[in-house]
């Protein structure tokens, strides 16, 4: 008996591995997922999974094939690259380093890797462009390099094996999901959550504001004091901002893939959400809006106007891991402890909450789709504050004397 799965081809159920089940599941779901969420799959399928059963049979598949390959990746499952640091082999990356030398465009070298690595794809010129940056950088982590992967990494990869052999059970290749068996790893403790303080903010803000030459002031202002995505800011329109009356409504974000540019609407509708704006990020925008006009000007008939907030000189998007980039080099250069730019969501939200702002407020201003994951994610509270609750609750029943 043949079966036929969603993408119409057939196959042998008792013969099909694993291997050509995640091949078969991919082309099923391209067109389902988001494109960052394919490639991670693709990635971890390609580095962990088939390296450990992609030959078995999906039908001889074990509960003790999975439980073996968590054990493993938590105990060693950091690829190490040495300098290469990439996860493409050393060839690859020489390969595209000559190609450059000899005056190969990125777009050149791409379609070369493309034909001769079509393994290690997919190729856009920003993605090789980056693959050669990343080789040449020292590496920050060699001596992590081999070791241990995360809880967290592990139990996303344990995800992706049940949505796969959940659709195997859908398309009749095996009778039941032996990953139902296998327990994810448990986090044993919640990283710690770098924020900064409202001093630290307002010295980032001042430093980049004194600096004539950074095109991007508006955009540091309005992250810092929304708590908005990069990828929200970064798809924002004019349309969608009112200066007069203060506020902006999210509707779209902007996210990079392998060095591909898309745009996309919110995960969930609690994502599509208007928020309100302070005077200062205002103003920030006003002045950003009256140079981006002046630079327009400059350019002529070669502007692209898709009439974003922020974009490049020529009025094209943005990268998303450039501006995270940008702002690495600003907080070096403030002085100021480390941050990711994700960072300033999470300082955003940390102010708010030790203000006395609703959880409720919280919630619904960052697009949580749950309270639950709001107080989650931000129920660390200083001494301070825990010194505070005591006292005021403390308060309402103390004897008056």
């Amino acid at each position: 008996m043949h079966t036929a799965v969603a993408s119409g081809t057939y196959a042998e159920p008792s013969q099909i591995t694993v291997a050509e089940l995640a091949d078969e599941w991919l082309k099923v779901r391209q067109t389902q997922l988001r494109p960052a969420t394919l490639s991670s799959y693709e990635r971890q399928l390609r580095c962990h999974v088939l390296p450990a059963f992609g030959h078995v049979r999906v039908v001889d598949l074990k509960a003790a094939h999975l439980s073996d390959l968590y054990a493993s990746m938590l105990e060693s499952g950091r690829q190490s690259f040495g300098n290469e640091g990439t996860g493409r082999p050393a060839k690859l990356i020489q390969a595209a380093k000559r190609a450059k030398r000899s005056g190969s465009t990125w777009q050149e070298i791409a379609d070369m890797l493309a034909e001769r690595w079509p393994e290690h794809g997919p190729y856009s010129r920003h993605a090789v462009a980056g693959i050669v940056r990343r080789a040449d950088e020292p590496r920050a982590d060699t001596k992590r390099s081999g070791s241990g992967l995360s809880p967290k990494y592990v139990g996303a990869v344990h995800t992706l094996c049940k949505r796969m052999l959940r659709d195997a059970v859908r398309w009749s290749y095996v009778e039941r999901n032996v990953a139902e068996l296998v327990d994810a790893p448990r986090r044993t403790s919640r990283p710690e959550m770098v924020t900064w303080s409202g001093e630290q903010v307002a010295a980032f803000l001042a430093h980049c504001e004194a600096d004539d030459a950074e095109r991007l002031t508006a955009l540091w202002h309005l992250l810092a004091s929304t708590g908005m995505r990069r990828g929200e800011a970064l798809a924002l329109r004019w349309s969608s901002v009112d200066l007069d009356q203060r506020t902006l409504v999210i509707e779209r974000s902007l996210t990079e893939t392998n060095g591909e540019l898309h745009e996309h609407d919110p995960k969930t509708a609690a994502g599509r959400r208007r928020i309100s704006l302070d005077d200062d990020a205002v103003a920030a925008l006003k002045r950003h809006r009256k140079a981006q006009a002046a630079e327009r000007l400059r350019i002529g008939s070669m502007y692209v106007d898709e009439g974003r907030v922020f974009c490049q000189v020529d009025g094209t998007a943005l990268m998303p891991e450039s501006v995270s980039r940008r702002f690495g080099v600003l907080v070096k250069r403030a002085g100021l402890p480390k941050l990711s730019l994700h960072g300033l969501r999470h300082t955003w939200a940390t102010l708010a909450m030790a203000a006395g702002v609703p959880a409720k407020v919280v919630q619904e201003h960052l697009g949580h789709t749950h309270i639950s994951i709001t107080l989650q994610t931000y129920s660390h509270v200083s001494p301070g504050m825990d010194r505070d609750a005591v006292d005021l609750v403390a308060s309402l029943f103390r004897r008056q004397t």
